[in-house]
């Protein structure tokens, strides 16, 4: 999708002006550099300020806030300035948002200011992005002046059609097709109800805006009376960088947000955990994938007031737009955390905030007469809860009499080893069945003492989401350890808790000691070599 900006000097007479099209994703950044490259007398330093709405309606409050380039936020010249933003990854499209929104290029030392201007979009250009359009006739002067400069024998501009030559050949650095196909979402065509009843839900959620009155530290949890799991809500939106909803399920869930909290969290595309997210984008930085599912459905985009981006996320796969159950799950929790907002919206303290140890609880339930109904308690979370698949020490699955035979046939030495299992934050091709790009389960194991890889394989999701088929995989993956090597370690250091559980009596029985350890040095640095060597790959 592109956006039009016209970007103008402001008080030059004849007007210097070009007016371009760009990638609606375009970065702050890169729309800096564009600025830079044409304009050049303002250099890398210059600040660029943009409006930002304080709500998701494009008709909330307004201020101004400045972008700089990661690391110098701590430089004295923007200190002035309450907001300060990356704008290496930040968004012009979250920022100029309706034609007529404006923003600003400028040093503070100097007297010249650039305009940036969203206009209407009439006639988006097929071409590579981005692409000057038209300039006005001050350009012609402006350009000559600068090619003079450079080059004294270069032949100079003569009408506005060669100086919107120019401004291209000035960014044709830039200058690119977006090569990137859309994610193949689709849907059943039975599904079509659903999906409109997920959207007005969405719709519904936007419009109350309840990230005014809750803050996202503000975890509530909710019980429903078909599920044994519950699902801990947090409002994304207080601080009018990102508005949306976050849904975590279960106690993976509630151990994925202590992590978050405690800053102890790995890569959160690696989580054990299902998260339902609703992200409410701009139009502008509307994913092409969702565009393109919205037109299935009939939508109007231009039309709308709310361009949500629906995800679940579900342990071992790449989030991905709801599936079949999952629709009418998700209209349900939205539903609900609005109502729950809505019902909290004149005493939010009595949602107390996650650091303070509680979190509000709301059980669904049925009355008498079969209505629904609900009870609210404030509870605190299971400070022993860790979020393991496993929560006591597995049984042992393989054969017991071939234990008993590989204790004999394998010698024990004094080696320790390093064990450990996780998601891999690289995705492999899907299936028929099932569209979503699947992240294998990475099962290693590393010497203790040398870092020696002493064996490795990678599992489908389903060998490692129910305890059972947890376990059994762990278990085997050790009984192939042994086997391959000849040998028993003397002990198998182990920081997954629910590994530990996988294997710890099937230690006993072959004779090995397993424990527990926070930190698996030798192993975290082979895994991370091999995640870079494998995300190298094409």
């Amino acid at each position: 999708m592109n956006i039009q900006l016209k970007i103008s000097i402001k008080g030059s007479k004849p007007p210097v002006w070009m007016r371009l099209q760009a990638d609606s994703m375009v970065t702050v950044g890169e729309l800096h550099a564009y600025i830079n490259d044409v304009i050049s007398y303002l250099h890398e330093d210059a600040i660029i300020e943009l409006p930002k709405r304080l709500g998701y309606s494009v008709d909330s409050e307004k201020v101004t806030v400045a972008f700089v380039s990661f690391g110098q936020e701590e430089d004295p010249l923007y200190q002035a300035h309450s907001g300060i933003f990356n704008e290496d990854t930040s968004f012009v499209s979250d920022y100029l948002i309706e034609p007529g929104d404006k923003g600003r290029c400028f040093l503070p030392d100097r007297p010249e200011q650039i305009e940036i201007l969203l206009e209407p979009l009439k006639s988006p250009v097929d071409d590579r992005l981005p692409c000057c359009i038209k300039c006005g006739k001050g350009m012609i002067t402006f350009l000559n002046d600068q090619l003079v400069t450079d080059d004294p024998d270069e032949e100079p501009i003569l009408d506005q059609h060669d100086a919107v030559n120019e401004v291209n050949e000035l960014l044709s650095i830039y200058r690119r097709r977006q090569e990137q196909e859309p994610l193949p979402f689709s849907f059943k065509s039975e599904w079509q109800s659903a999906w409109r009843m997920l959207l007005d839900a969405a719709e519904m959620y936007a419009a109350h805006e309840p990230w005014h009155w809750l803050n996202s530290d503000q975890i509530f949890a909710l019980e429903l009376p078909d599920d044994s799991r519950r699902y801990y809500c947090s409002v994304l939106g207080a601080n009018a960088d990102e508005f949306g909803l976050a849904i975590y399920v279960g106690d993976q869930g509630l151990a994925m947000l202590e992590q978050m909290f405690s800053g102890t969290m790995r890569t959160p595309e690696t989580a054990p955990a299902q998260l339902f997210s609703l992200s409410l984008c701009r139009y502008g930085t509307f994913p092409d994938e969702d565009r393109l599912l919205l037109d299935e459905l009939g939508a109007d985009l231009e039309a709308r007031k709310c361009w949500p981006m629906l995800r679940v996320k579900s342990p071992g796969y790449q989030a991905w737009i709801p599936q079949g159950e999952e629709i009418t799950r998700f209209t349900e929790l939205i539903r609900k955390v609005t109502a729950i907002a809505l019902d909290h919206q004149k005493q939010p303290d009595d949602v107390p905030f996650y650091q303070e140890g509680a979190l509000l609880l709301r059980k669904y339930g049925q009355d008498a007469s079969g209505a629904e109904s609900w009870e609210e308690e404030q509870i605190q979370p299971n400070a022993e809860m860790d979020g393991s698949l496993l929560k006591q020490n597995a049984p042992l699955y393989p054969n017991q009499v071939d234990l008993q035979r590989l204790k004999k046939k394998a010698r024990q030495n004094r080696s320790w080893v390093e064990m450990d299992g996780n998601y891999t934050p690289f995705s492999i091709a899907s299936t028929n069945d099932d569209p979503r790009p699947t992240l294998p389960w990475l099962q290693l194991a590393v010497d203790h003492f040398t870092g020696q890889v002493l064996l490795h394989d990678l599992a489908s999701p389903d060998q490692c989401l129910t305890t059972e088929e947890f376990a059994r995989t762990a278990q085997q993956f050790l009984v192939t350890l042994i086997q391959e090597t000849g040998q028993r370690p003397s002990g198998i250091l182990i920081s997954n808790q629910a590994l530990y559980y996988a294997l710890v009596s099937l230690c006993r029985k072959l004779g090995i000691i397993c424990s527990k350890s926070d930190e698996l040095p030798k192993l975290s640095e082979t895994r991370e070599a091999m995640f870079a060597a494998m995300s190298r790959q094409p």
